[in-house]
């Protein structure tokens, strides 16, 4: 059995993308509402499988080291794998998770990091529908080895910060953020492995509208000045010429990635769903 665990907040625009992939790929949900004041939690309800559990966050805040504590919570009340996500996040496959998962067991795998993709929207004036698949609609960008903006040129950006992990452990020992793993507190048999061709979508550049662009920077009020001041979420923080700049910045490399026969394979079976 594997489990999606996703918070969210006032994302009534992503939602029903989001619930229609990730509902065909995850035998169970656990959905954690940060209190929204939206429709996010009616469309939730609607839209979610039955058994799917949608719960109110036990915090008021998006203090990252709370936000990684509820996670770890919430994945060790379930057995088999799971996956941390956020709502402009998207598990890209080439094959049921079921087959995955037995991948893992059989190569006694506790983790793997999917493949970082970053999502760019290179027609905005071409607004997506929700009678299609988002990746249908919008499918350029980059995947792991380009750089980040020009005030943040990590070599492995899009790896560091655009991934994340599935993983059989009871909770993810994860660093603040949940992009990475602290060692000393992995399992003993942990294996940085991404010999799967398996990929997160991150729709943060895709689609580019004002909608969009508000949700970016929604956050930011939420955020405790405890959390800025230890230099977390910082990210969440740009005026908005920060985040138009970066979307220009990823526009003028991002790709048709379908190209890729690697992803395409994922592709092709996502959309077989």
């Amino acid at each position: 059995m594997a489990t999606a665990i996703m918070t969210f907040y006032n994302e009534e625009y992503y939602l029903p993308w989001w619930i229609k992939h990730h509902s065909k790929l995850f035998d169970n949900g656990i959905l954690i509402d940060y209190h929204s004041t939206d429709r996010s939690y009616e469309i939730c309800k609607d839209l979610c499988p039955p058994h799917w559990k949608i719960v109110k966050s036990m915090y008021d805040d998006f203090d990252p080291f709370t936000l990684d504590l509820e996670f770890q919570f919430y994945e060790s009340t379930v057995s088999g794998f799971k996956m941390p996500l956020t709502t402009a996040e998207f598990l890209f496959v080439p094959a049921a998770l079921d087959n995955i998962d037995r991948f893992c067991i059989d190569q006694k795998v506790d983790y793997f990091r999917t493949y970082g993709v970053c999502m760019v929207d290179t027609n905005t004036e071409e607004l997506p529908t929700y009678d299609k698949q988002l990746y249908a609609q919008k499918y350029h960008g980059m995947i792991n080895g380009y750089i980040g903006p020009p005030y943040n040129p990590l070599p492995n950006y899009f790896a560091c910060f655009f991934s994340r992990y599935y993983h059989n452990n009871t909770f993810g020992a994860y660093a603040t953020g949940r992009h990475f793993l602290i060692p000393p507190l992995a399992p003993k048999f942990y294996k940085e492995y991404q010999a799967l061709d398996i990929f997160t979508l991150k729709y943060k550049y895709s689609p580019w509208n004002p909608t969009t662009i508000a949700r970016i920077q929604q956050f930011k009020d939420r955020i405790p000045q405890s959390a800025l001041d230890d230099g977390k979420s910082g990210t969440h923080c740009l005026p908005e010429e920060a985040y138009i700049s970066e979307y220009n910045h990823y526009l003028s490399t991002a790709d048709d990635l379908r190209k890729d026969p690697i992803f395409l394979n994922a592709y092709n079976y996502c959309m077989s769903l």
